[in-house]
Formats: structure tokens, C-alpha cells, sequence
């Protein structure tokens, strides 16, 4: 997949920007070979560790995805050009100067440092630290004693060398200030081994909730060392929950806090995400919150009876107009709140992102502040 989206964003900005500019053959093939390379940017960051964690400088993983970024920019501008084009083909061919106007060399260079201020402002979107969204929802099934609790939900922090420990100890300070009585850590928490990130993960320890910190793994989890994260998570005062759960009495009333595994699991030899067993001997007269990375399966989680749903992993789509594609690969689930056979499924935007792809554009970071309210 990442070879055939190398691909495609190599042939098609050369094909329609760089091949009809009026240069010389030497500067076309200095430009396609500019093009090509950072296409390639993924095999580049496999060779310096992996594709999750390439562990080279913070500026040059920012520079490389700046650039790669911005190519996926141009991209999206050159297809819409060519779209209008289409549309107005009969138009433009009986008024050679609107043809001319489109597909000038001057306007391809606008096209092109368009594409790189998008790619700026949607970089830097990317990696600030991330707004606190504050709401407050009502629930049918929850108790007046436990009315206005609050949950704060931290997703796809995907700490890293983009990432590192001091954007992370100003994420934790900024949450702790909110006062919370439960954190939620929904997975992607790390990019890369225990040994590469402890230090980055550190201030995670600081974490301060009335009645705890609880967990669940991602898909990049998996990616980084599933069973060492897992203890090092647990070492850092987070309570894991691996198709399990605990039960909290806050004013005399039991809350449930679940958590399942993440899909991947089973590419990794551990057990698959199993809500039935995640729930099995809860209370059923409790309040019930299910802890999920991804909100794919969220149909199958409903039936066993979670009153509140938190999951991540879609990055809220990243690019306002591709998200629909995002939401394509997620059962339609994309950002915000889904009604899901009685459960009520919050899916965050995330506070971070992968080196990857470190773009949001019209999609903001986030760390969710939840707060319970009785009908």
C-alpha cells in the first residue's frame, strides 16, 4: 500500500506539473528526482529503524514530513485543477485564455507554493500541544450520585522523536489542571521500544485523577513491543485493562471501566478484543465505560451493555475533505459522538500524530473532557 501511494504521488505531480513546465530536460529531472525522493520518505525512515519510529533528530523527521506533507498537497490541488478542467473542458477549448489561465507555468507555481503553505499551517496543527475540549453529555442510566464526574480522555499521543518528553510533561500539566476524577489513556500512546522512549513516556507517571488512570493498548503498541509496554504502562501507575476490568464505588455507586485489546492483536499471537470477556462478572447494575483504541467492532461492544464508549485511532481524518476515506476503513466512524445500539461512542481526534503523516488540516488535536450529567 505504501508502495503503490509512493507511486501515485511520484507519476502524477510529474505527469501534470513538472513534464509540461518550460525548462530544460536537466531541471525536469532534477525536479522529478526532488519529487521522487520524497515520495519515498517512508523507505528512507524504515532504514533509520522503523517506519513507527525512526529514531533520527526531531528536525529532521519534521523537515521530512514538511515535505512530504506538502507533496500530498499538491497533489490534491493538481487533481482539482484537472477536475475543473473536465468540467469546463468544452468551456475553456472554445476560450483559449481561460485554458491558458489554468495550466500557465505561473499558475502551476502558484499550485505548488500553495501546497507548501498548507503543508506549513497543517504541520504545525499537527504537532502544538492540543486544545482541551470540554462538553457535557447526559446519560439515561447514570445515578444522581454520580452526576457531574468527569473523564478525560487521552488518545494517539504517539510519543516519539517528533513528540518527545517536554511536549509530553506540558500535555500532563495541562490535563491535571482540568481536574479530573477518572483519565482514560485510549491507545497509540508510543511510537518505539521501551528503551528508545522511556524518558519520553516519563511524565506520564504525573498523571493525577481522583479515582485513577486506566489504559488500553493500540495498534502501535503492537508495533513497538506489546508485552514490555504493557508492564512499563503498569510500572508508570496506569491501570491496563486487557479484556478486563475494574469496578469503582464512587457516593455508593459502582462504575465499570473496561478495556479490550486492539485488532492487530491477533497478528501479534495475543488474544483478539473480546468485550464479553472484558465485562464478565461486572455488576450489570453499574454504570459501564468501555475502553476501545479503535471504534471498529464498536456494534459488537454495545451488546454487552457499556453505557459510554471512548476510542481514538482515526486522528478525526487529519485533512477536512479526505476524511470521508479515513471514516471508509472505520465502519464510518470518524470523530465526535455515534449512537451504537444503546452506547453512547465518543471518538477523538487525537492529541498527536505519527511521524508518517504529521498533518491536520481543518481537524484539531484534542484531549476530550467528558463530564456525566443525569438526564
Amino acid at each position: 500500500m505504501i508502495a503503490l501511494i509512493s507511486l501515485v504521488l511520484f507519476l502524477y505531480p510529474v505527469l501534470r506539473l513538472v513534464v509540461p513546465l518550460p525548462v530544460s530536460k536537466k531541471g525536469k529531472c532534477a525536479a522529478g528526482l526532488f519529487i521522487l525522493l520524497v515520495s519515498l520518505k517512508h523507505f528512507f525512515l524504515q532504514w533509520s529503524g522503523s517506519l513507527s519510529s525512526p529514531e533520527l533528530p526531531r528536525l529532521v523527521i519534521l523537515f521530512a514530513g514538511w515535505l512530504y506533507v506538502a507533496l500530498v498537497f499538491l497533489f490534491i490541488l493538481l487533481l482539482l485543477r484537472d477536475i475543473v478542467l473536465l468540467l469546463l473542458l468544452g468551456f475553456a477549448y472554445r476560450h483559449k485564455s481561460v485554458r491558458l489561465a489554468i495550466t500557465n507555468p505561473v499558475a502551476s507555481v502558484l499550485l505548488a507554493a500553495c501546497a507548501f503553505l498548507c503543508a506549513s499551517w497543517g504541520v504545525w496543527q499537527a504537532i502544538r500541544l492540543p486544545d482541551i475540549h470540554a462538553m457535557s453529555v447526559r446519560f439515561d442510566a447514570l445515578p444522581k450520585e454520580l452526576d457531574g464526574l468527569v473523564v478525560v480522555q487521552i488518545t494517539d499521543l504517539h510519543t516519539s522523536r517528533l513528540n518527545p518528553e517536554e511536549n509530553v510533561r506540558m500535555l500532563v500539566e495541562s490535563v491535571n489542571r482540568t481536574n479530573p476524577d477518572f483519565i482514560m489513556l485510549t491507545g497509540d500512546l508510543v511510537d518505539g521500544s521501551v528503551a528508545h522512549r522511556e524518558n519520553d513516556v516519563a511524565p506520564l507517571k504525573d498523571l493525577k485523577a481522583k479515582y485513577g488512570v486506566y489504559g488500553v493498548v493500540g495498534n502501535h503498541e503492537y508495533y513497538s513491543g506489546y508485552r514490555p509496554w504493557y508492564r512499563h504502562f503498569a510500572a508508570l501507575g496506569i491501570t491496563m485493562l486487557d479484556n478486563s476490568h475494574v469496578v469503582r464505588h464512587i457516593n455508593g455507586k459502582p462504575v465499570v471501566i473496561a478495556g479490550v485489546t486492539d485488532p492487530v492483536a491477533t497478528r501479534f499471537g495475543t488474544p483478539a478484543p473480546d468485550a464479553a470477556l472484558a465485562f464478565q462478572g461486572a455488576p450489570t447494575d453499574a454504570f459501564r465505560i468501555l475502553l476501545a483504541h479503535q471504534p471498529r467492532g464498536s456494534a459488537q461492544y454495545a451488546r454487552q451493555g457499556a453505557h459510554l464508549q471512548l476510542s481514538g485511532h482515526t486522528h478525526g481524518g487529519q485533512i477536512i475533505g479526505l476524511d470521508r476515506i479515513v471514516a471508509l476503513f472505520n465502519e464510518g466512524y470518524l470523530l465526535g459522538w455515534y449512537a451504537v445500539d444503546g452506547t453512547s461512542l465518543y471518538v477523538s481526534s487525537g492529541a498527536h500524530q505519527w511521524n508518517g503523516f504529521p498533518v491536520r488540516f481543518g481537524v484539531n488535536a484534542e484531549v476530550a473532557r467528558i463530564t456525566l450529567r443525569t438526564p
